[in-house]
């Protein structure tokens, strides 16, 4: 077996004037007999001016020998066993990018940033304990144990998370903060001061989209949900690590954005109670795919459709030579733009093209049966597919893994069409290269009144179309409610007149 991360207790020394920081960490390992052990650490970044340096390795009070790598500590213990307990003593700063940073004015220590040792693909318990100057308020995950001024000058607070794959910690010299809850979660909102007139717009939104969250999956998986102001990539950026998610200043400046809030939420089942596997970051980020699909649950209907419509129209923006499998991207494998077309908004179409295969009803039974059986595991695409093939059939399965292998997806258009005693026929064409089978919608329209939907299947090159026409119809769409991946030129109108 892999060895994997069963526990990591940690004790964090912060110091923002200096940038610095200083960590001891207890990794409890599972399955460390005759074999370097991986841990995920930032000890060496070329592109970037943060580094830890390396104070001790041990186990048992014995060096171990370690080898470093780009973002990597490999460890060979000097005891194999079944169950081992590696000691790591390092300091320095962490990465300070855009992503994770310690300055006088914030900190962002995210579970992506490597600032703790984690073993690729685990899931452990922390127990992380933090020291830091008693002018600053800090938000860990998980469950606060409780906080203790240490002199006149350090406060401590400790925190512990059940069955994480990282740990995330944002703090800040001062926030405003306020509280509600949506059935046993409590929702603690904080923002930075000068934003204090944002506070309880903000909190409206979460709560609102908390309930209607709850009322589609359940009840949160976390009791304690914090929502935290944050200047991540200039304020430009939210992130939503479990039960702890960060909101960029300018998104909050701008227009509190709904389906980012809902977004990041749902991380707390994807990616959150159903973690995912170190490899999902660069061979198909199915927790970003799930949690932008499942954001427009939270939406009115209206909404929903807006939604789906920017989903359609930036990954049709996307230039061809950029396209890619869903399978085999990520953000450690491509820039955010194509990443987000990809990953985020064709992932959440063809989830769309899914439930309108299956029916909404199957499709939440298999997300149901997702979470049941991979609660605590860290999980890929395979992992959902295999939910998914219990709530419909070997057909469904071989359609999906096709959509998500291929790069691209079609371009639709239609030809020779002619109205026929209140029929239409003609020929849906599907160009390009590689042929997609799937469905998409016909709406049939008078002016600009959507009469009602049809649907017309495609698998060749050439497919022939027979739509029901009602009465005074003078034109059509396709795809009017967007909801299939395609490829077409979204600045070009797409009515066909009759």
């Amino acid at each position: 077996m892999e060895p994997s991360l069963e526990k990591l207790t940690a004790s964090v020394q912060i110091q923002p004037k200096s940038e610095n920081m200083e960590i001891k960490t207890i990794a409890h390992v599972d399955n460390a007999a005759n074999q370097e052990l991986e841990f995920i650490l930032a000890v060496e970044f070329s592109d970037s001016p943060g580094k830890f340096v390396i104070k001790e390795i041990s186990q048992s009070g014995h060096p171990c020998r370690y080898r470093l790598g780009r973002d990597r500590v490999f460890v060979t213990p000097v005891q194999p066993a079944d169950q081992a307990e590696i000691k790591f003593v390092y300091t320095g700063k962490p990465r300070q990018d855009p992503d994770d940073f310690i300055t006088a004015k914030e900190i962002v220590l995210r579970m992506d940033g490597a600032w703790l040792p984690t073993i690729p693909s685990s899931c452990a318990d922390f127990d992380v304990t933090i020291r830091h100057p008693s002018g600053y308020t800090f938000f860990g995950q998980g469950i606060c144990e409780g906080k203790r001024i240490i002199d006149d000058e350090s406060t401590e607070s400790r925190w512990t998370l059940k069955s994480g794959n990282g740990f995330t910690l944002y703090g800040a010299p001062e926030y405003k903060v306020k509280r509600a809850v949506v059935k046993d979660t409590e929702i603690i909102i904080a923002v930075w001061p000068r934003d204090a007139n944002l506070l309880d717009e903000l909190s409206d939104i979460v709560t609102t989209i908390m309930q209607r969250l709850t009322r589609v999956f359940g009840s949160y998986p976390y009791p304690v949900v914090r929502i935290v102001e944050s200047g991540r990539w200039n304020g430009k950026s939210a992130y939503g690590a479990i039960s702890n998610v960060s909101i960029g200043y300018q998104m909050l400046r701008k227009g509190i954005d709904k389906v980012m809030v809902a977004h990041e939420l749902t991380h707390g089942w994807w990616g959150g109670i159903v973690p995912s596997r170190h490899e999902s970051l660069h061979r198909g980020q199915w927790n970003e795919t799930l949690a932008e699909y499942t954001s427009g649950w939270a939406l009115e209907p209206d909404e929903a459709l807006a939604l789906r419509r920017r989903w359609s129209q930036n990954y049709a923006s996307l230039d061809e030579s950029s396209d890619r499998p869903i399978l085999q991207i990520g953000s450690y494998t491509s820039h955010w733009k194509v990443n987000e077309a990809i990953t985020y908004h064709k992932g959440a179409l063809l989830m769309t093209s899914l439930e309108d295969r299956i029916g909404p009803e199957a499709l939440m039974k298999a997300l149901a049966t997702f979470v049941r059986t991979r609660e605590g595991k860290p999980s890929g695409w395979e992992d959902l597919l295999n939910a998914i093939g219990e709530q419909s059939d070997a057909d469904t399965i071989t359609w999906l893994r096709d959509w998500l292998s291929k790069s691209s997806a079609p371009r639709l258009i239609l030809e020779e069409l002619k109205s026929e005693e209140k029929q239409l026929l003609g020929k849906l064409i599907q160009e390009g290269d590689s042929l997609f089978e799937g469905r998409v919608e016909i709406g049939v329209y008078r002016d600009d009144k959507l009469l009602g939907i049809e649907w017309a299947s495609f698998k060749d090159k050439v497919n022939s179309l027979e739509v029901r026409l009602p009465n005074r119809v003078n034109r059509i769409r396709l795809d009017p409610r967007f909801r299939i991946p395609r490829r077409y030129d979204p600045d070009m109108p797409e009515f066909y007149k009759l």
